[in-house]
């Protein structure tokens, strides 16, 4: 449990070794009754224990229309992703943001970033499939022109990508922000899933 032993550097001011036997409820219950970082002290330690207990209890009920491992994992990559940006704000690092950007982004194996803009990476999918996966990779949302950079491979130029948005958006699955970027509404997250699960 790594991330509790950071955090008991951080609350503590020392930490169980690496290779020593590590009792989590024993570290939860010091770090709950210490004082300060209540982030890492709290939510950290109590967040820890959820992770702890998804990796040590093989049972669990899911509904069997969807898979478990997905959800699972999904859970556990968020949680991780919330306790590493709590230790980063508390690390005392210099200009933490750009930092916590890149960590809440949403990481799936259909998007990677190359030059710094987003692409897909499977050559089957539709435009309209490309901006629902790429939009899901960025919680910020994307500007028009990024989209038509990352998508331009299948959709040929600007005027087809803002009719799929416009289509997109009528139908519930993508939504226009005030400073013009782009990003998944309603129905957006839910397809955007079904294709990492169909592609994945």
């Amino acid at each position: 449990m790594s991330n509790l032993r950071v955090a008991e550097h951080f609350v503590l001011g020392t930490h169980t070794p690496l290779g020593n036997k590590f009792n989590v409820d024993v570290c939860i219950k010091k770090l709950e009754n210490a004082s300060g970082f209540e982030g890492l002290r709290i939510h950290t330690a109590r967040l820890s224990r959820t992770i702890y207990d998804f990796r040590t209890r093989k049972k669990a009920v899911h509904l069997k229309a969807v898979d478990p491992q997905t959800i699972d994992a999904s859970l556990i990559f968020n949680i991780s992703t919330w306790i590493f940006i709590e230790i980063l704000k508390e690390s005392g690092i210099p200009n933490p943001e750009e930092g916590i950007r890149t960590l809440f982004t949403r990481k799936i194996p259909l998007v990677q970033t190359v030059g710094g803009i987003l692409r897909t990476t499977n050559p089957k999918l539709l435009g309209t499939q490309r901006i629902l996966l790429l939009l899901y990779s960025a919680p910020n949302g994307l500007t028009e022109d990024h989209l038509f950079q990352s998508t331009k491979q299948k959709i040929k130029n600007p005027k087809h990508l803002r009719n799929n948005l416009k289509n997109m958006d009528i139908g519930d699955l993508v939504h226009q922000l005030p400073d013009g970027k782009w990003t998944l509404f309603g129905r957006g997250f839910t397809e955007a899933e079904k294709l990492i699960t169909k592609f994945t």
